[in-house]
């Protein structure tokens, strides 16, 4: 004969246990500091907007890993990013007039600087996620990037 558990035991088990057990199995990595200098900038006016991508298919989308705003009050313009290891792109303009947008001439052409992360050489057009990606392994990396 099998021991009978009643519902409600078994119930509190499930409620202190399946948490435990979650935690084990699906704990996502820890973050780390990514320091982030932005070189080039001519003026203190406006803010450096920046936007992190971790695949190739997110790239320079409206699908980033995560994104960040950091006013210029002092050059050069740094900032720290928390991230869990893995690979990453940076794509980042300086807003000089705050209108939330990289301001584009008639024919297509940045008017205000802009950069990836690695510093590609750029003809035309901007970087592919390969050369602007870069691995993020440990804690307190620093990474230049030169807005032209």
């Amino acid at each position: 004969m099998t021991p009978k558990i009643d519902a409600p035991m078994t119930w509190c088990l499930s409620i202190i246990c399946f948490p435990l057990l979650v935690g084990i199995t699906s704990t996502p990595p820890e973050k780390q500091q990514l320091m982030v200098q932005f070189d080039g900038l001519d003026t203190r006016q406006g803010h450096v907007r920046i936007a992190v991508f971790n695949t190739q298919e997110s790239f320079l989308s409206q699908e980033f890993f995560t994104t960040a705003i950091v006013k210029v009050d002092d050059l050069p313009v740094t900032r720290t990013i928390s991230l869990p290891p893995g690979d990453y792109a940076i794509s980042a303009y300086h807003d000089i007039n705050d209108d939330e947008e990289l301001n584009l001439s008639l024919l297509g052409i940045p008017k205000e600087p802009y950069g990836f992360s690695n510093n590609p050489r750029r003809g035309m057009g901007p970087a592919s996620f390969e050369e602007a990606s870069f691995r993020f392994n440990k804690n307190n990396q620093t990474l230049v990037i030169e807005l032209k």
